[in-house]
């Protein structure tokens, strides 16, 4: 019995000694690197808004300079080329999708089925066809024609001017078509 507790106080003093070992390897430097900090391959480090509160989901763009990104929270923040800023949705709802025909024409889905539009100056709620669902993703062909995927499968649709969506396909996708 000795030698079993021997074994477990060395057992833990090992762990414990890795723990800090390692953590104090890791730089605790909270500043976030600056956006003009060049990263491997050519791309370029973002300063997140929320960091490190929010966390992202999916992000869509029309150009370079008008990108948004939506995420935890109901958090939607806008890049305008220079800047990234927080929108204000109205919701608390995790957001798992955006899309957009146009920058005044942005669509974002989320748990509870929370659909959002956006039309160029603020965010409105929409109606889902079926409520309480979990959307995952958000994808259309114009502002009159949009999908949202739903996390059991199902296919929720948009037709005529952002006022009614319907259930298009509710049987059961393949597992991998959802992801």
């Amino acid at each position: 019995m000795k030698k079993l507790f021997i074994l477990f106080i060395t057992l833990v003093w090992c762990l414990f000694t890795a723990v800090a070992c390692s953590a104090s390897a890791v730089s605790t430097s909270s500043t976030a690197p600056s956006q003009t900090t060049p990263a491997p391959s050519g791309w370029t480090y973002q300063e997140n808004p929320g960091y490190p509160y929010v966390s992202f989901e999916a992000i869509w763009g029309a150009s370079p300079s008008d990108v948004f990104a939506v995420g935890d929270n109901g958090n939607i923040i806008h890049y305008d080329g220079n800047v990234w800023s927080t929108m204000n949705t109205g919701t608390i709802i995790n957001l798992t999708g955006v899309w957009g025909s146009s920058p005044s024409d942005v669509f974002a889905v989320g748990l509870s089925g929370t659909i959002l539009h956006y039309n160029g100056k603020t965010w409105g709620t929409m109606v889902s066809a079926v409520p309480n669902v979990s959307f995952n993703k958000v994808w259309g062909t114009s502002s009159s024609d949009v999908f949202a995927v739903v996390g059991g499968g199902s296919i929720q649709h948009i037709l005529s001017e952002h006022s009614l969506w319907f259930r298009s396909l509710s049987r059961q996708l393949p597992s991998s078509f959802a992801q």
